[in-house]
């Protein structure tokens, strides 16, 4: 039973961030081979080996491959952080510290999280 990290947050802010760009499931592939289903998905999901790896389309912008890179490290504990993430120059001219935001901050500093 593994315990749950912010990591696997990391993880679905790099596939969510894929999917986006790329109009397509990362493993769709995964689920037409196998007739669909969310079970083969899980499983590659689960896997820690490269050839799982979602595929990084190569004609991506190099800042936002790096970015996805970052996010989707097959080991948790290699992942970026969410902390770290917010310095890369993908978020470049987008300003953290507004109102919105550092109240957003104060508010769910306080929110703690329990594992099951």
């Amino acid at each position: 039973h593994a315990k749950w990290t912010s990591a696997g947050d990391i993880w679905s802010l790099g596939i969510t961030l894929l999917q986006v760009l790329t109009t397509v499931l990362p493993y769709q592939r995964v689920m037409d081979r196998f007739g669909g289903g969310m079970a083969p998905i899980a499983y590659f999901i689960q896997s820690t080996k490269p050839e799982h790896q979602p595929v990084i389309p190569e004609e991506l912008p190099e800042l936002v491959k790096d970015l996805l890179q970052k996010c989707l490290k097959l080991e948790p504990s290699e992942r970026a952080t969410a902390t770290a993430l917010l310095t890369h120059s993908f978020f470049d001219g987008i300003d953290l510290e507004t109102d919105w935001v550092a109240e957003w901050k104060l508010q769910n500093s306080k929110c703690t999280t329990t594992t099951p």
